[in-house]
């Protein structure tokens, strides 16, 4: 199991879109971050399951949410690079990498 490390934009995206689903319905933010931080246990432990993205990144997206988490497998961690909404610009977070 690898460690996880966030992108400073990646966490700041994650914290935000958690607070916003909360705003929507209590109790909807917490299932956002559980949604979330299940997603990033799987891929600590099975980082390549998920299929390559613009080459040398993963993107697993989300079930019940509409949002993709964008990373990067580093040799010693897993570097979160984005917690994307779907319906953003693609690839607004590129600059990130």
């Amino acid at each position: 199991m690898l460690n996880i490390e966030f992108h400073a934009n990646a966490l700041a995206e994650f914290k935000q879109a958690t607070i916003w689903y909360n705003n929507q319905r209590k109790g909807l933010g917490k299932e956002f971050f559980e949604e979330v931080n299940s997603s990033i246990d799987l891929i600590s432990k099975n980082p390549d399951i998920w299929p390559k993205y613009l080459k040398y990144l993963h993107r697993l997206i989300l079930k019940r949410f509409p949002y993709n988490i964008v990373y990067r497998v580093k040799p010693d961690a897993i570097e979160i690079i984005a917690i994307a909404h779907q319906k953003k610009k693609p690839g607004y977070w590129q600059y990130r990498v």
